[in-house]
């Protein structure tokens, strides 16, 4: 690690000669809910009640090298306890060479062949890896990565650590994408023996009204216990409103289980730093019978200064169908970003 660190300040130093960039950003809020004794919690809207990042890159043509750190303050649970933590999320470096590879090696190297929503898998990785990207042809992405099992940084067994791969291919047009790809966990993962993810994911973006997206998912798909899923996901806008539409099902095993989630969100400008936007959303699923499981309303209120600085009060409304289970509240979150 301290070394790490060391190569990382001996390249901001020389970062004059090279693309290099430093990005943050601190982000939390206050959620006043109106409800018995009126609760109010630090919430910065997207799971966590204090969020902070920072990364830095810096590369030549063929080279670069990334890190980031995350700090993240827990919400309460049930007994008013929460967590602070601190940790690398990248460090990692990557080459290129004979125009068509790229190694990349490192903690945090997954991704590349995503398959977006719902379907999407990073590769999972490890504390550890290597990934290789091969690009033969303009749009085309796929290679292998090699990590640990259990996200560590060691096998125990040579066969366990070849076993700990993912393999994935992406290509990408002008207005569509295919990614599908295979994660490998050796028995030190699973507890049991080898096991595997399956996905695949096709998006069009190329209709002036709306996106199309579409995936599926086969988990544990090497056990008796497999899971196979399908997800659907339509969004677009027209004449400002926005809008999406969300699917899921799962197939296998039985019995026949499906989701759907609705979406409608309209933007008002205010003046150049201030903004407003209200929005509704619904969830519904069937499992044996349809059930209409819960609705959101909100709208919201947000203020930018100097581009860097920004602030927003949402007031929200959620609930199901039961009319005694309505939660209304109101989020004030503050950030910083550069």
């Amino acid at each position: 690690m301290k070394k790490a660190l060391i190569v990382l300040l001996i390249l901001a130093v020389a970062g004059g000669l090279f693309a290099q960039s430093w990005s943050g950003s601190v982000n939390t809020g206050a959620k006043f809910t109106f409800a018995d004794d009126m609760p109010v919690n630090a919430d910065d809207d997207d799971g966590h009640a204090v969020k902070g990042r920072l990364s830095f890159t810096n590369s030549g043509d063929d080279w670069g090298v990334n890190i980031g750190v995350n700090g993240d303050v827990t919400k309460d649970d049930d007994e008013g306890k929460h967590a602070a933590t601190i940790n690398i999320g990248d460090m990692n470096g990557w080459v290129k060479f004979a125009n068509m590879f790229k190694l990349t090696a490192g903690k945090g190297i997954d991704g590349a062949w995503g398959s977006g929503g719902n379907t999407d898998t990073n590769i999972s990785g490890s504390d550890a890896g290597v990934r290789l990207e091969i690009t033969p042809i303009d749009g085309l992405n796929f290679g292998f990565r090699f990590g640990y099992p259990n996200g560590g940084v060691q096998a125990k067994k040579v066969a366990n650590f070849f076993q700990e791969i993912g393999i994935g291919a992406k290509y990408s047009a002008d207005v569509w994408w295919f990614a599908l790809g295979l994660d490998l966990d050796s028995e030190e993962t699973t507890g049991d023996g080898l096991d595997g993810l399956f996905y695949f994911g096709f998006n069009f973006s190329g209709l002036s009204l709306f996106n199309i997206h579409v995936g599926s998912r086969v988990e544990n798909a090497f056990t008796d216990g497999r899971t196979v899923k399908l997800f659907e996901k339509f969004d677009g806008s027209v004449a400002g409103l926005n809008w999406y539409l969300e699917a899921n099902e799962k197939l296998i095993p039985d019995p026949l289980a499906v989701g759907l989630k609705v979406g409608l969100s309209y933007g008002i400008t205010i003046s150049d730093p201030a903004s407003a936007e209200i929005g509704a959303s619904a969830e519904a699923s069937y499992a044996d019978e349809f059930s209409f499981d819960k609705w959101d309303i909100y709208a919201k209120v947000t203020y930018k200064f100097n581009g860097n600085v920004s602030t927003t009060a949402k007031l929200d409304i959620a609930g199901t169908v039961d009319p005694s289970k309505i939660t209304p509240s109101l989020l004030w979150t503050i950030g910083y970003s550069f």
